[in-house]
């Protein structure tokens, strides 16, 4: 772990995650520093959603384990703007990819042409 040295760019969202249950059991039961870790976190997914919509979004899909738990930690305002997600990860990447056939987000139209005829 970091203790032994390791770089903190290890220290991926994944390992950070499998805490998630118990910041949110310890926060039910009124421990203070479980509650002000959730406070901190709903604030910066605030920061993250209201540059999005910024942006241009007209909404913002909650994705993720930890989402539907944070939601309460979220103001109204916040809350009125996430919506649930239109698909699954598959989707997504199945979107992008047909976008980049067709050029879409790429800066080249027709990329598709020629990824065809190549």
């Amino acid at each position: 772990g970091a203790s032994t040295g390791e770089p903190l760019r290890s220290l991926v969202a994944p390992r950070f995650a499998r805490f998630a249950p118990r910041v949110f059991a310890y926060a039910k039961e009124g421990d203070e520093l479980a509650i002000d870790i959730l406070r901190h976190t709903a604030a910066e997914a605030t920061m993250l959603i209201d540059r999005l919509l910024e942006l241009g979004a007209p909404s913002v899909a909650m994705i993720g384990g930890v989402f539907p738990h944070l939601y309460p930690w979220l103001s109204p305002e916040t809350q009125a703007h996430l919506i649930e997600p239109a698909g699954d990860a598959m989707d997504g990447a199945i979107l992008m990819a047909e976008r980049a056939l067709r050029g879409i987000g790429t800066g080249r139209p027709g990329a598709h042409r020629r990824l065809a005829a190549g």
